[in-house]
């Protein structure tokens, strides 16, 4: 592969996003590849590396760098560096190294926004857990062929403790050092140093006089990587302080893979470089960091105990590994790309999605069966969004829309539910979020969705109980409060109108609940009729009878959605109405004083999925009579009493 690294920051800078870029491409050309890696960083260090470097290349360069890549690999996201991906589709793959926090700045969330587009690999658990997009976990990896045991364990001084980092702020150096005057002070042993620079420095050495043991604390400036193995060698015990959460830590691996046992704060992902080499504090403060260090400082069969399984965590976090594991996707990245260029290629060949019909094939499906002459059509819908999901590009979200669409499925309509996606992507109108809810015992990601997360779905796991009405119950739960809900089903193919429609309502009214169908709540002598005697809805005004199904496409507004958070959050629906969202639905929301109406006087003609069927809620709720079931356990006495005035009204003729 022809592989185009970009790395925002760069040799002769330190650090660990530095580290990682050299020990990627290093192992990128061992494994035969051909790599150039572009920087932002001018200063030229004049070491010598079997890749070649090029420092803020010029706009023209950088086209033609991205034009003659198999694949551009981001260490860490450049939007600068990003640009050229607007004139050439390439495969695109994001190593994610720093945390998405709530960033104001315009810069940031640009730069958030920009990651959807992308493959993303995250280092750590802790990383991936807070991306907002999908992503691939591969733990960064340590040279072994520089830090390694060089003295052992047994032949250094227990008392001789060391840190490395950034000399800033929230590296928590200050922390560090005032813990260990404790300890001075407590026992009288101790020697601490710290490597690295940085515009803590200065404060860091007017602390440690303040405290009065600078004569044993040595602040050495930055090291090279050999020269730094050789500073942990000459240690036994390493604390890495941090009050913030790091995403990995490469310091602390490094310091492992020397023969050191760890001190270090539970934040993001230093517990998973870490592992069960070292002691992990709760908290970033100098008691816990204090307490961490009389345990261990000092104490040989403690620090023998922390490293009797050093060899294997080590082994388990080669730099072979990580090269390895990032290879694997850019390959993958680029295979997917060849095969869209094929499909492609395909249909040009063919002439486009659907040709011209030969003369007399609409006679001729007018003499198939009706079901056959149903399914042709089905089936052609079915193509079309299965070619576009494929070959699209184009982002499924817009951040101005107004409305969230929320969707959930399981079994075996995970296979199709990407078509039903699609669709709804394909409209005039695109929604703030699409979020996909699947069913916990049926989790996976298809081809079909992991290409629509490239674009900007959302998708997370549900627990299975919640059947029906995952696709709102979870949502109202992380609701942001001001935000509009659309609900879909994963059995349908939307219209292009679909959403633009219930959004145009949206803009007119912000605080009434507008349904694509509804059924007409049946009442006689006071009484709920059969839920199969509810016909279907015409009023496109708000009244209580009106009974929204929401896999057709309901907007609920946001008091809608504070009444079903408050109601939910118990999960009474679990007994009361299992498998009838719908009916949970129109019961809390009634009973809150919350009415529906239908969008237009005509309930919206839909056509299903090929292979999703009517399903076993249709089966059971309404020809099983589940449905009358829950009406009886859902609508009280006050319920039934606002439905019998509404009917009266109705049947008197006032409003």
């Amino acid at each position: 592969m022809r592989i185009l690294i970009s790395s925002w920051t760069f040799a002769p800078s330190v650090g660990g996003v530095e580290t990682t870029a050299d020990l990627l491409a290093r192992h990128f050309v061992k494994r035969g590849h051909s790599v150039v890696l572009v920087t932002a960083i001018v200063p030229d260090d004049g070491v010598r590396r079997p890749y070649r470097v090029i420092r803020r290349p010029s706009p023209i360069l950088l086209l033609r760098l991205v034009a003659g890549a198999d694949v551009y690999f981001h260490n860490g996201m450049s939007v600068k560096m990003a640009w050229p991906l607007l004139f050439f589709r390439r495969p695109w793959v994001v190593a994610v190294r720093l945390f998405f926090e709530d960033e104001t700045s315009r810069r940031e969330r640009i730069r958030h926004f920009a990651h959807r587009f992308a493959s993303l690999i995250a280092n750590s658990h802790a990383t991936a857990g807070r991306l907002p997009y999908p992503s691939t976990v591969v733990y960064n990896g340590v040279r072994r062929d520089v830090f390694r045991v060089s003295i052992p364990t047994a032949e250094r001084d227990p008392w001789r403790i060391i840190a490395a980092g950034r000399l800033v702020r929230v590296k928590g150096f200050d922390l560090l050092i005032e813990a260990f005057a404790r300890l001075r002070t407590e026992t009288g042993f101790g020697e601490l140093t710290i490597v690295g620079s940085g515009p803590e420095r200065e404060a860091l050495t007017r602390l440690a006089d303040s405290l009065g043991i600078s004569q044993h604390v040595d602040l050495v400036g930055p090291l090279a990587q050999d020269d730094l193995a050789g500073a942990f060698n000459a240690h036994a015990v390493a604390v890495v302080p941090s009050r913030w959460d790091e995403t990995f830590g490469n310091v602390a691996l490094e310091a492992i893979a020397s023969g050191c046992a760890v001190i270090t704060t539970n934040g993001g992902g230093l517990p998973e470089a870490v592992g069960p080499c070292g002691r992990v504090v709760d908290e970033a403060s100098i008691d816990a960091l204090h307490t961490a260090m009389k345990s261990v400082v000092g104490h040989p069969d403690e620090i023998d105990r922390l490293l009797e399984h050093r060899e294997e965590h080590v082994s388990s976090l080669s730099a072979e590994g990580m090269g390895d594991g990032y290879l694997a996707v850019l390959r993958e990245e680029v295979d997917r790309a060849e095969r869209d260029r094929r499909s492609a290629r395909e249909v040009r060949r063919r002439g486009g999605l659907f040709s011209q019909p030969a003369p007399g094939t609409a006679s001729r499906l007018r003499g198939l069966p009706r079901r056959i002459r149903l399914a042709v059509p089905a089936l052609g819908r079915s193509a079309y969004y299965g070619m576009r999901n494929r070959l699209s590009r184009r982002v499924v979200t817009d951040p101005d829309s107004g409305v969230d669409v929320s969707m959930a499925t399981y079994g075996p309509r995970i296979r199709t539910v990407h078509l039903a996606l699609e669709s709804i992507a394909a409209g005039k109108v695109r929604p703030r979020r699409m979020i996909l809810w699947i069913a916990d015992s049926d989790f996976r990601i298809t081809p079909g969705l992991r290409r629509l997360m490239r674009r900007g779905l959302e998708v997370a796991s549900v627990p299975s109980a919640l059947g029906p009405h995952a696709k709102w119950f979870p949502y109202t739960q992380g609701w942001d409060g001001w935000s509009c809900l659309v609900t879909a089903d994963d059995d349908l193919f939307y219209p292009s109108t679909w959403l633009s429609s219930l959004e145009r309502e949206r803009k007119r009214s912000t605080d009434e609940i507008v349904a694509h169908r509804t059924h007409r709540v049946a009442m006689r002598d006071g009484a709920i009729q059969p839920y199969r005697s509810w016909a279907p809805g015409f009023d496109t005004t708000l009244d209580p009878l009106n009974f929204p199904t929401g896999g057709a496409g309901c907007l609920f507004p946001p008091a809608a959605l504070r009444a079903l958070a408050k109601a939910s959050t118990a999960q009474p629906f679990l007994t009361t109405c299992p498998r009838q969202d719908d009916i949970w639905l129109h019961s809390t929301l009634v009973g809150a004083g919350l009415y529906a109406r239908q969008l237009t006087g005509t309930p919206l003609p839909l056509h299903g999925i090929p292979g999703t069927g009517e399903g076993a809620l249709l089966n059971d709720n309404v020809l099983g009579g589940e449905n009358d079931n829950a009406v009886a356990r859902a609508y009280g006495p006050d319920m039934v009493r606002i439905l019998t005035d509404s009917a009266a009204r109705d049947a008197s003729g006032h409003d």
